[in-house]
């Protein structure tokens, strides 16, 4: 089931239920990247005691990325080792899952855009997110396929690859070429077909997509459809990881000893 939905707020969610097992709520946060999602997860890891008085859990890119899912993505799934890594990861994955229920959490919500790829990843091949399906059908295959709600973020198509492009050029990639850009122009992969990807790849998930230009600025209502908590309106959340402006980019290739034209 697909769902679009404005900052006003969420339906209910499905629990899950497994055998010797409490039931728990699972959601994926999956960005995409440049939609506000670095400031949404600094916003629940600043209100670990609001989470826990309602019974929910943030596992964020602090913990994604430091050993639980190591070995999920290995660029050739057929060989021996990366067989026995996946193998790792889903038996991490499950344990720590389990472990999360039986402590008491009602609502585990998993956040981590690069869980669907990376900004360079697009860039480089000209397409939005091309291995996103791949990439949650593995994810998916680790968590046994109990992930009930997925949440995707996205953004004017034309503004976020200039976001994207300008974010990959502050952290050290080259200027795309005049032929990338090219190629990323005239590619005919929208967000459609990422929305398709994502429902093949978890289908029996409630999909949730939610936009950059409604949420950005406003993580208490991204909470709100992610894990249906209640949190208030909170003006002094900074937003994070902003993407450098043109004059900026100047002055970072200027140090780099390249110009930007």
């Amino acid at each position: 089931m697909i769902r679009a939905f404005p900052a006003s707020g969420p339906n209910g969610a499905v629990a899950l239920t497994r055998m010797g097992t409490p039931s728990m709520n699972i959601t994926l946060h999956i960005g995409a990247h440049r939609t506000a999602t670095t400031t949404f997860q600094h916003y629940l890891g600043t209100r670990t005691d609001m989470l826990t008085q309602q019974s929910a859990l943030l596992w964020g890119p602090g913990r994604t990325r430091k050993g639980l899912i190591n070995g999920l993505y290995h660029a050739a799934p057929q060989g021996w080792k990366a067989r026995k890594d996946a193998r790792k990861a889903r038996g991490r994955v499950r344990l720590q899952v389990r472990q999360a229920a039986m402590s008491g959490i009602e609502h585990l919500i998993v956040s981590d855009e690069n869980m669907i790829g990376s900004t360079w990843q697009c860039i480089r091949s000209g397409r939005l997110y091309p291995s996103i399906g791949e990439r949650l059908a593995r994810l998916g295959d680790a968590f046994g396929q109990d992930i009930n709600r997925v949440v995707l973020s996205i953004r004017s198509q034309e503004l976020w690859w200039a976001s994207a492009m300008a974010y990959a050029v502050s952290r050290g990639h080259p200027v795309p070429s005049g032929q990338t850009m090219t190629k990323i122009a005239d590619d005919t992969r929208s967000w459609r077909d990422v929305i398709t990807d994502v429902s093949c790849a978890i289908p029996d998930a409630d999909l949730r997509v939610i936009t950059f230009e409604e949420f950005a600025g406003q993580p208490h209502q991204t909470l709100a459809v992610a894990a249906d908590v209640d949190a208030p309106l909170d003006p002094t959340v900074p937003w994070l990881n902003r993407s450098p402006d043109r004059r900026a980019l100047r002055i970072l290739l200027q140090e780099r000893g390249r110009t930007l034209t």
